[in-house]
C-alpha cells in the first residue's frame, strides 16, 4: 500500500466520525408480553411515566405482516430528563428513554436499548452527568428485572 493511500484512508477515517455505538443487548428468560408487563409495572411503580407502548407486531399485521413479537417500552422522568436538558436541549432527540423487547429468528427474548453515556457525548452532556447516572441504573435495573434475572 502507497504512502498516499495510507493517508487518504487515515483522514477519511478520522472525518467519518465516531463509530456508532452498540446497544445494550440482554438476554431474558420472559417473554415479550411478560418483559414489557414488567418494565411498565416497574416504571410506574417507581412514580415515573410510561409514555407509550408500541406493538410492531400488531402494527405489522394491520398491514397483512407477520412479524415476531417486537414491542417497544417509551418511558421517563421528567425530573431526571429536565437535569439532563440543562445541560443540552438536544438531548431531547434521545429521551424519553426506550427498551426494545423481541423474539429473534430462534425464538430467543431479548431487551435492548441505547445507552445514555453514548447518547450524552453526542449531545454534549458530560458523560458523569448525575442524570445520565440515574438513566444507566434505571435502564440496567428495569432491564433486568424484566428478564427475570432479580
Amino acid at each position: 500500500m502507497s504512502k498516499l493511500t495510507i493517508l487518504v484512508t487515515a483522514v477519511a477515517l478520522a472525518l467519518s466520525g465516531p463509530l456508532a455505538a452498540e446497544p445494550v443487548k440482554v438476554a431474558s428468560a420472559a417473554s415479550v408480553d411478560q418483559a414489557v408487563a414488567t418494565i411498565t409495572q416497574s416504571v410506574e411503580a417507581a412514580g415515573n411515566r410510561v409514555f407509550a407502548v408500541v406493538d410492531y407486531k400488531k402494527g405489522s399485521k394491520s398491514v397483512g405482516n407477520d412479524l415476531r413479537p417486537t414491542t417497544l417500552v417509551i418511558f421517563g422522568s421528567p425530573k431526571i430528563g429536565a437535569d439532563a436538558f440543562l445541560s443540552s436541549q438536544t438531548i431531547g432527540l434521545y429521551l424519553p428513554l426506550r427498551v426494545l423487547a423481541y423474539e429473534d429468528a430462534h425464538g430467543d427474548v431479548w431487551l435492548m436499548y441505547e445507552d445514555p453515556k453514548d447518547a450524552a457525548s453526542e449531545h454534549g452532556v458530560p458523560q458523569d452527568h448525575p442524570a445520565i447516572g440515574k438513566m444507566r441504573k434505571a435502564l440496567a435495573t428495569l432491564t433486568a428485572k424484566a428478564a427475570g434475572e432479580s
